[in-house]
């Protein structure tokens, strides 16, 4: 037997049960979104790309200092 992952339930239930019979709650763990990083302004750099391209200025981040 396991326990409802929900906080306010964590009664026991079975142990191939996809959700709580007591609160209704899904018992599979989704995981959870990567999210996206951004650097703070000022700390990447610009390169023009060879050829002949939409767009040929993409940002290139650079290694944080210190």
């Amino acid at each position: 037997m396991k326990k409802c992952i929900y906080a306010r339930c964590k009664r026991s239930i079975p142990d191939d049960a996809a959700f709580c019979p007591y609160c209704g709650r899904k018992q599979i763990h989704e995981p959870a979104k990567k999210k996206r990083r951004s650097r703070p302004k000022g700390t990447g750099s610009v390169y023009r790309l060879a050829g002949d391209r939409q767009k040929p200025w993409p940002p290139r981040a650079t290694a944080p200092n210190g």
